[in-house]
């Protein structure tokens, strides 16, 4: 099953990006050279040339040809003796054969070129027809895996589940997860373990290999399916006993995919994937408490990701109120397809902390919303409302795309999010929106926070909408972002956020910045935020490329609120990396005003980036 999914993804990847043209120029025509360049086999050994996928490739235009090729077997095709100075495009389409039957899967256009000397390029992006691939099945489609699956019943007691006197039928079911076990005895198999009512005792996956030959592992599976007979209203796991218990734990190599099922607990450690273990929350599964645990006694992780989790098919992680994170990462965690976190809390991270080399990725529709870092002795919020990156987490790896978004968070510093190493990278749609920062220290970042060795990068994506707080006659820092560590753009925005109890304040309201800020292409903070360089830190912005907006950033700096004896024209403010012409891009960026002490002052970015009065 994992083979299949790393086919897909590059199919689909290299489909989008790789087709291109290039013409060898003669005195009258030339030869366009088309190559598809994919990866030739999946991780499981199989080739791609086993399986009947067609491209149909033709030039229109001022000149028509087309070719078909098999996909695998020829990654190339050329168009001979094209004219110079016609205009051609290509279309292309990507199918397969069942029985003879041609079925499209794909369809592509490029942009249209003139045949010239050099190299010509030819862009072709496909899109989906609609058409299922009867060869690449979606490998986690719930309904096609229950009908292939053998059945295996565990039920509540109070339905009759019994270990001793069960047979795993519907008749007469088993009561623990781990009898159910004992039944797998093919690793060509797929099993559903279908539960029937609470099951309030620990239940467990392991001793289960998808390798016959494994001594270690007494049974053997493909793929293990757990779901409710009736839904997650009435059956799932619910492990009340005393503080240290487990509610559900994945230990084995076998795929595990859960469906129709709600895993509570009233204490922690409510769901664990270990190492090596794969576990897919397919649709309809919820995993939630029953308790609020603030203490030390209960330092648990309510959920612990040492292998991979994937949220898919609006599973939700809801009401889990904690002293440790709710979700603690140091092996693979995904969100995908609107599954969501959300009315959680706990004294570090309201949501999810990864530690170590953990990754996380959110992206299609997934969303962390209305979680909460609340430190239970004193009332303050701690680390990260959404997510929090540990000081440890040096390889840490958390990105956002897709339309993805961490929302109504709050926490001392990072309301959204908290980036204490490691990286944090926005892509296309992604926000980080509604958030709030309530500090108690200099460092707040009601969007997100970032501290010495952290990093955000930006591609795409959005901060907005968040806020930095704290009492009356205290000032607050960085409304969109606090950047102690390096913040990089290229694309995307900041805007719409503020700071302290004052919506028109604009001391840092888009980004406050004491360390490395880089900017460049499509990135901008909005004309209703501004960026505060703390130069008693040498803050400065270093330009990374030609700025596509013709308003970039207002800045204002330290000097600005410090003085009113006017500007030496010693604080630069601006820099640009070799090969950027600073001189065509430092008009893009305006000084701002000073509202802590209500003054304006009148100055200008020089061409040489130098913030100084303006003369």
């Amino acid at each position: 099953m994992k083979n299949y999914k790393l086919f897909i993804v590059f199919l689909f990847i290299s489909l989008m990006v790789s087709a291109c043209a290039r013409v060898d120029n003669v005195s009258e025509s030339g030869n366009i050279k088309i190559e598809i360049n994919r990866s030739n086999a999946r991780e499981g050994g199989d080739q791609i040339s086993d399986v009947p996928y067609y491209l149909d490739i033709s030039l229109n235009g001022e000149y028509e040809a087309n070719e078909t090729i098999k996909v695998g077997a020829k990654n190339v095709v050329q168009f001979k003796k094209v004219p110079i100075g016609v205009s051609v495009y290509a279309t292309a389409s990507y199918y397969v054969k069942i029985d003879g039957e041609k079925k499209v899967l794909y369809t592509g256009k490029s942009n249209s070129i003139v045949v010239g000397t050099g190299t010509n390029n030819l862009i072709i992006s496909f899109k989906g027809t609609g058409i299922k691939d009867p060869y690449n099945f979606d490998p986690y489609d719930i309904d096609l895996l229950f009908n292939l699956a053998e059945k295996i019943y565990v039920a509540s007691q109070e339905k009759g589940g019994n270990d001793d006197d069960g047979e795993g039928t519907e008749a007469k079911p088993f009561r623990s997860f781990n009898r159910a076990v004992s039944k797998m005895n093919n690793a060509k198999m797929i099993y559903a373990i279908m539960v029937d009512g609470e099951l309030t005792d620990y239940q467990g996956i392991s001793g289960l290999s998808q390798d016959p030959n494994e001594a270690d592992a007494p049974n053997h599976a493909s793929m293990v399916i757990i779901s409710g007979v009736n839904g997650n209203d009435t059956d799932g796991i619910n492990v009340t006993s005393s503080v240290g218990s487990y509610g559900l734990m994945i230990n084995t190599d076998v795929d595990v995919l859960i469906a129709n099922f709600k895993i509570q607990a009233s204490d922690y450690n409510i769901l664990t994937v270990e190492t090596d273990a794969n576990l897919i929350l397919s649709k309809d599964v919820i995993i939630t408490n029953t308790a609020y645990k603030p203490s030390a006694d209960n330092l648990g992780n309510v959920i612990s990701v040492s292998g991979s989790l994937t949220m898919m098919e609006n599973s939700q992680i809801t009401g889990i109120n904690s002293y440790n994170s709710p979700v603690n990462v140091h092996g693979i965690f995904d969100m995908t397809q609107n599954s969501s976190i959300s009315n959680c809390s706990s004294r570090q991270a309201g949501a999810v902390t990864i530690t170590a080399s953990g990754e996380f990725s959110m992206f299609g529709y997934s969303s962390i919303t209305d979680c909460h870092c609340v430190d239970d002795s004193d009332g303050m919020a701690e680390f990260g409302g959404g997510v929090h990156i540990t000081s440890d987490a040096e390889d840490a790896v958390f990105s956002m795309a897709g339309n993805s978004k961490i929302q109504d968070c709050s926490a001392s510093c990072g309301g959204g999010a908290l980036i204490e190493n490691g990286q944090m990278s926005m892509f296309q749609d992604a926000s980080v929106s509604g958030n709030t920062a309530s500090a108690y220290s200099e460092m707040s970042g009601g969007g997100v926070c970032i501290t010495t060795n952290g990093t955000l990068s930006m591609t795409g994506g959005s901060i907005n909408g968040n806020i930095a707080e704290r009492e009356v006659g205290y000032t607050t820092y960085g409304g969109g972002v606090f950047n102690a560590g390096t913040l990089k753009m290229t694309g995307g925005f900041i805007g719409e956020n503020y700071n302290s109890i004052s919506p028109t304040s604009l001391d840092g309201s888009g980004v406050y910045n004491t360390n490395t800020f880089l900017i460049g292409g499509d990135a901008y903070i909005a004309d209703d935020n501004d960026v505060y360089l703390d130069t008693r830190f040498n803050a400065f912005i270093t330009i990374t490329s030609h700025l596509s907006h013709d308003h970039v950033a207002k800045i204002i700096t330290y000097d600005m609120e410090a003085t009113d004896q006017g500007l030496t024209g010693n604080d630069i403010v601006l820099v640009a990396e070799e090969g950027v012409n600073l001189a065509n891009e430092y008009m893009k960026f305006t000084s701002g005003i000073d509202h802590y002490n209500s003054e304006e002052y009148n100055t200008i970015i020089d061409k040489n980036g130098y913030l100084r009065d303006d003369i």
